[in-house]
């Protein structure tokens, strides 16, 4: 039962550092939207992708975390 709870507490805590690494990310992806439209149509994707790896990350953390 012991190694069970430490299990689900590292995989809280893994997902405690993805989220906030996600979030950075996405940020970082924002931050350097280019002017250029071929490119601007290329990290638009990229910040759909990062929202979405986001959305997952704190969704998991969330039913580990009983929310």
């Amino acid at each position: 039962m012991r190694n069970v709870q430490e299990n689900i507490q590292n995989q809280i805590e893994n997902l405690k550092h993805k989220v906030a690494m996600d979030r950075c990310r996405l940020e970082a992806y924002q931050i350097m939207a280019p002017k250029d439209e071929y490119q601007r149509t290329l990290i638009t994707k990229v910040i759909a992708c990062a929202k979405h790896d986001l959305e997952n990350s704190q969704t998991r953390l969330n039913a580990l975390l009983g929310c």
